[in-house]
């Protein structure tokens, strides 16, 4: 069915998206019509399947039909609050109509099946489910027509607020710089934190390490969730249809969080978030589990501590590159080092309570023996991993080694971090060979478990495994269960293993995109990898301005270069090509060759079109004109077409070589223009029209590299008017 999951993919989508949060307001209404639009995607489905309903299922049915009308119709035409809401309203208009034709079709189509086959009752019932149809189709289209009214008040309202902000300057290439490298656009700056606001949470948290003493693990949960807004995370859920409850939703990821406190009522749970503004839904929903909300930015990074700083500047840099895994990474290490507790993965349910848990070094991992959702078995030992991490105060040395580690890896080049073959979804990347060709999937996937992940959990079991017995540091596996929804793995959502990065403008998706590459330089100085942004690059047509920002300000960063992947497919403005072709002194290291015949490809394709031009034109002359074969041209299109016949016959067209036959041209027209003064330039009576249009053209495509080429000198030719 393909409409109904247009409509599907729709409400999937904007669960995935962070989106801009604009007020709590926008935020409630959203959440409210999402889940909404969810029951009503699956009462929609049902149609399908209600032939085989008897007449009082169906009258049942019928009963959250009207009341699913009735609330989309309450929440449908309100005002809407803001960007988030719009988005879900203007999009599910569309998706609706195309879901409520496709199952006109299929009630048509089982009509005809059940026609003539003595399937009367069933007929009956395929009618009734049509008329049930039809009258959510009367009362939808009468919630559509308002509704559009509410959409052209927002979008009236919301094009005065951009008129206001195209006023604001362009974002300008700064000079700032960390311990990461450079940050053009202050993305990874933060303000250091007084102790006052973390002293009062472990206040509250103290009668929690009292009891737990020096020995053992103190239960206080920590979970975090960054990126979106709670509960965004309804990418995960289910929506089940039942006859006592209509429709409804299931989240594993909910269930896990929740399952804390459920089978722990006596414990701390700590729900980390990096919202800047709460959502009323997300407070509501943890004050209604006892679940303690904790602003990361209010505790993290101390004033004074420099290992906090380095670690939080990390933590920045891979939030701001939308790779959360690696930013949880980090902040669980900060976390347990000030705030002693059990740190659990959003995939791990807790099933049992917790009983004392000695800690003999000060810290328990998982190393093994944890179950896993997919076939209930239980991890190996020696399978490390870094989603369940218990610590007490005794523990702080280790998770110190583990922090150093962790910047250790963190600093690494590419080439270090994938020193070996290493194995990814039934791959094997040998980065030393595949460096230039490598998928930016694979990367960003393997990164965060080798560099702030599992892997320095690995390097800690393989070092102690020989003098410390498993059992006096690994965790009790059996009140813990993974449900292994992985949400740490970014999916391949785009395709052929690539990623999408969501930006909220242009504007900011170039300001990411240029320094997301000079981290990936850094890593990786010789190729610049525009291929790895594909998603964004497309939807905002952006990669011109990201290449010309760099090769202006970030030369330094460039100088090491070989490849640039992506070039041809996503930069189509000759001056960023000539912008690189001028770096040559400095790129020493660099394949200009490709680059040349790419640039000469351009050229070459654009004198064609003009020779196809001047070839396909009918020349209407009287007495005069040059014949080639059996066509006549015109004295100034026959010394236009040599020239630009001469120039691609003798191969390869380099700017230079482009902007001298422009020059030409506009020497032949100018001179031609000066003798005639201007009369009777183009021809008489009615055939001037089309040679006016001729020329017109003609100059429009010769200019046309050129306005992109801005180092060309327009100075050396006569500026020609043909209108």
């Amino acid at each position: 069915m393909y409409a109904m999951n247009k409509l599907r993919k729709l409400l999937r989508a904007y669960a995935k998206a962070a989106g801009k949060f604009e007020s709590n307001e926008d935020n409630n209404q959203a959440i409210e019509l999402y889940y909404l639009l969810s029951q009503v995607e699956t009462m929609l489905s049902a149609i399908k399947y209600a032939v085989d309903y008897d007449r009082e299922k169906i009258k049942r049915f019928d009963e959250y039909f009207w009341h699913y009308i009735e609330n989309l119709k309450t929440v449908m035409l309100n005002p809407i609050r803001g960007s988030r809401s719009y988005y879900l309203v203007s999009q599910s208009l569309a998706a609706m109509d195309d879901a409520i034709q496709e199952l006109r079709g299929r009630i048509e189509f089982k009509k005809e099946q059940l026609t003539g086959n003595q399937e009367a009752e069933k007929l009956k019932l395929l009618q009734l489910q049509e008329e049930r149809l039809e009258n959510f189709e009367k009362h939808f289209q009468e919630i559509k027509q308002l509704t559009e009214k509410n959409l052209d008040e927002f979008n009236r309202a919301h094009l005065k607020q951009d008129e206001t902000l195209k006023i604001k300057k362009e974002s300008t290439f700064g000079e700032s710089s960390d311990g990461i490298g450079r940050d053009p656009y202050n993305l990874r700056s933060f303000q250091e934190q007084n102790e006052g606001s973390r002293l009062e949470l472990l206040k509250e948290l103290a009668p929690h390490l009292l009891k737990a003493g020096a020995d053992n693990i103190p239960h206080i949960f920590h979970t975090i969730w960054l990126g979106s807004e709670w509960p965004a995370l309804g990418v995960r859920e289910t929506t089940l249809l039942n006859e006592e409850k209509g429709a409804y939703t299931v989240n594993p990821l909910e269930d896990n969080v929740t399952s804390v406190k459920r089978s722990n009522p006596d414990a701390a749970h700590l729900f980390w978030t990096d919202r800047e503004i709460i959502p009323d839904s997300m407070q509501r929903w943890c004050d209604d589990r006892g679940i303690k909300l904790v602003q990361i930015q209010s505790i993290f990074p101390l004033k004074g501590d420099d290992l906090e700083k380095k670690l939080y500047s990390f933590y920045v840099n891979e939030k701001a590159r939308q790779s959360y895994a690696a930013a949880a990474d980090i902040l669980r290490l900060m976390i347990l080092r000030s705030i002693p507790g059990i740190y659990l993965d959003i995939d791990i349910r807790v099933d049992k309570e917790l009983q004392e848990i000695e800690a003999k070094y000060g810290i328990r991992l998982n190393i093994g023996k944890v179950k896993y959702g997919y076939d209930s078995s239980l991890t190996k030992e020696g399978s490390c991993n870094n989603d369940i991490i218990m610590a007490n105060e005794q523990a702080k040395e280790t998770l110190e080694g583990f922090c150093r580690t962790l910047i250790e890896n963190y600093e690494k080049t590419y080439e270090e971090i994938f020193a070996k073959p290493t194995p990814v979804d039934h791959k094997i990347i040998e980065y030393k060979k595949q460096f230039k060709t490598v998928d930016y999937y694979y990367l960003f996937k393997l990164t965060p478990m080798l560099t702030t992940g599992p892997g320095i959990v690995s390097e800690y079991y393989y070092r102690t495994r020989d003098h410390r017995a498993f059992e006096d540091h690994s965790v009790n596996g059996s009140p813990f269960f993974m449900e292994n929804v992985q949400t740490w793995i970014r999916r391949k959502e785009y395709g052929d293993n690539t990623l999408m990065f969501r930006f909220d403008s242009r504007e900011s998706a170039i300001e990411h995109i240029v320094t997301y590459i000079l981290h990936d330089l850094k890593r990786e100085p010789r190729v610049l990898r525009l291929e790895n942004y594909r998603s964004a690059l497309e939807e905002f047509g952006i990669g011109d301005e990201v290449v010309q920002i760099l090769f202006t300000h970030a030369k330094e960063e460039l100088r090491g270069i070989e490849a640039i992947t992506g070039l041809e497919k996503y930069c189509t403005d000759l001056n960023t090509l000539n912008v690189i072709l001028e770096a040559k002194g400095q790129l020493k290291n660099f394949d200009f060759g490709p680059l040349r015949a790419l640039v000469s490809s351009k050229y070459e394709a654009n004198l064609k079109q003009i020779l196809n031009l001047l070839d396909s034109h009918n020349y209407e002359l009287r007495g005069g004109g040059v014949k080639i074969g059996n066509k006549s041209y015109s004295h100034s299109a026959y010394e236009i077409r040599n020239i630009v016949a001469k120039v691609l016959d003798q191969g390869s067209i380099s700017p230079k070589k482009y902007s001298d036959v422009v020059c030409d041209i506009e020497f032949i027209l100018f001179n031609k223009d000066k003798a005639t003064k201007g009369s009777h330039f183009f021809g008489w009576g009615a055939r001037a029209a089309s040679t006016v249009k001729l020329y017109n053209d003609i100059r429009e495509l010769f200019y046309r590299p050129v306005q992109e080429d801005k180092g060309f000198d327009h100075g050396s030719a006569a500026a020609v008017s043909l209108k």
